[in-house]
């Protein structure tokens, strides 16, 4: 089993025994967590079959402020389990089961040139009364010919690029014919 599909058992497990005030607060925390795994060094203190469990769950511990008795708990259990990898996707997991009781749900815009507040802004009203959903947009300014806006846990996706728009042009040509 992967550490994707492990994730989704793990965060259903943590938000099983939590209540919403906990649920909102122990988010944040694995947000922090999550961030350790985009160091190598970490990763591989992680993985180390050398490095005994109790010593990287209380490494974990100790880069978050807050420790709440459950949440060490469920670090040292992933860490039994050779499961820290999974913290990333858990965290992901735990902020959209947020994102469907709240019914606030996060996207993104993809756009070569960076959108005013107001472009944005008009977006997520868009989408969020398409979709009957609050809607919030980041933004992530790449080399994209086009603008295509994503909301993932919603399944959403909007592509608005010349290779698409060219594409569906030369097709209706050619049912046309």
């Amino acid at each position: 089993m992967n550490d994707k599909t492990a994730a989704k058992r793990y965060a259903l497990a943590l938000i099983s025994v939590l209540n919403a005030e906990e649920l909102e607060r122990y988010a944040n925390i694995l947000n922090t967590v999550s961030l350790l795994f985009e160091n190598k060094k970490f990763v591989e203190i992680s993985k180390s079959p050398l490095i005994d469990a109790r010593k990287k769950s209380d490494l974990i511990a100790s880069c978050v402020k807050e420790k709440p008795a459950k949440l060490l708990n469920f670090f040292m259990l992933l860490a039994d389990k050779n499961r820290l990898g999974a913290l990333p996707h858990i965290a992901k997991e735990v902020q959209s089961a947020i994102a469907v009781k709240k019914s606030v749900y996060s996207g993104t815009v993809y756009s070569r040139k960076p959108l005013e507040k107001s472009q944005l802004a008009e977006f997520e009203s868009a989408l969020s009364k398409r979709l009957g959903a609050a809607i919030k947009l980041t933004q992530d300014s790449r080399s994209y010919g086009g603008i295509k806006v994503t909301v993932e846990d919603l399944g959403v996706e909007a592509d608005f690029s010349k290779a698409q728009i060219k594409t569906q042009i030369l097709g209706h040509i050619l049912r046309g014919l």
